[in-house]
């Protein structure tokens, strides 16, 4: 969930995902297409250094997923103060989610 913040920062919410479903977001890093989650699981560096040298580059999306993947970040600002700034953000303004509730239902 994301809201647009008159400063030029988008403000982002994490939904809570149970355990038991695969998470392929940025609490993610995938090597050969399968998904393995990084929190609470130890990740050799040498993946995740692979990962980020194949990775989209900071200028694109604004930060850096390795940078949460090492620290285990729980929030992140991104500032859109730069040259594409103004298309960085519209993407982000664009993102949506969609979770399935206990009726199978998606939200």
């Amino acid at each position: 969930m994301l809201d647009q913040l008159a400063s030029g920062v988008v403000a982002g919410k994490a939904a809570r995902i149970p355990p038991s479903h695969p998470c392929i977001a940025a609490t993610s890093i995938s090597t050969n297409s399968i998904p393995m989650p990084v929190h609470n699981t130890h990740i050799p560096p040498w993946i995740i250094d692979r990962k980020e040298s194949s990775s989209v580059p900071l200028d694109n999306c604004g930060f850096a997923i390795t940078n949460i993947v090492r620290n285990s970040a729980k929030e992140l600002t991104v500032h859109f103060s730069r040259r594409h700034g103004k298309a960085i953000r519209q993407n982000y303004m664009s993102m949506t989610f969609e979770t399935v509730g206990a009726d199978r239902s998606i939200r």
